[in-house]
């Protein structure tokens, strides 16, 4: 039965292993990507980016927040300056208070001038 358990384990580690995305991004890679914290009811989220030198875009970013209270939507969106390959941030700051019992799905969307595109994705529960 221990043998069976072990060959279980096993399995699921690979499985776990393969399921994970290779080549995945590092933070240093990322070119947009969303800072999300949680203090109580209130939850932040900061903006950051990081291009290429002399590349800059524009971030759109969505904050859908569900709960006992009903359905809301926040969008903002901005341009990002070309700069000298430092990270570039944050480009905003918003604050939302969030239910007990409410969900709220962020996701950012990053464009540079040479017309890619990199998204970040966040659920706060």
């Amino acid at each position: 039965m221990k043998g069976e358990y072990m060959k279980k384990q096993a399995l699921l580690m690979l499985l776990a292993t393969l399921a994970s995305p290779i080549g995945a991004e590092q933070s240093e890679d990322k070119k947009g990507w969303l800072e999300v914290s949680r203090a109580g009811n209130l939850v932040t989220i900061e903006v950051y980016s990081k291009f290429e030198e002399n590349v800059s875009g524009s971030y759109t970013l969505e904050a859908k927040k569900q709960g006992p209270s009903g359905t809301s939507i926040s969008r903002q969106g901005g341009k990002i300056p070309s700069t000298t390959d430092n990270v570039l941030g944050p480009l905003a700051v918003s604050r939302i208070s969030l239910e007990t019992a409410g969900i709220l799905e962020i996701s950012l969307v990053v464009t540079d001038t040479n017309g890619q595109t990199f998204e970040d994705t966040h659920i706060v529960k």
